[in-house]
């Protein structure tokens, strides 16, 4: 039994392949390390704070309202329970009561 060294080709194309397997591996092993990554992109910073400004002013416009009509359909039922029946009686004098 005698050794025989393989010829230039044949141990080129071995090291060729022995490169892309380590290559694939490396690859391999970094797409595992980098899968739990968050890929989504960020919202723009511009447009969230836009939006933020917005929904307060809204808020600002909004809440004085409602509390408003809010007041408009309960005060007359709070006025009469605090003051009693003087105030439902002012309230009556040659009007229509719609409450």
């Amino acid at each position: 039994l005698t050794y025989t060294q393989p010829d230039a080709t044949q141990s080129q194309k071995y090291q060729d392949r022995i490169e892309k397997l380590k290559l694939s591996l490396e690859e391999r092993n970094y797409s595992k390390l980098t899968s739990n990554l968050d890929t989504t992109p960020k919202d723009d910073a511009a447009l969230s704070s836009m939006l933020y400004a917005s929904s307060v002013g809204m808020n600002m416009i909004v809440a004085p309202i409602s509390f408003g009509v809010l007041m408009y359909f309960f005060a007359g039922k709070l006025f009469s329970w605090m003051f009693g029946e003087k105030y439902d009686a002012t309230r009556r004098e040659g009007q229509l009561n719609i409450h």
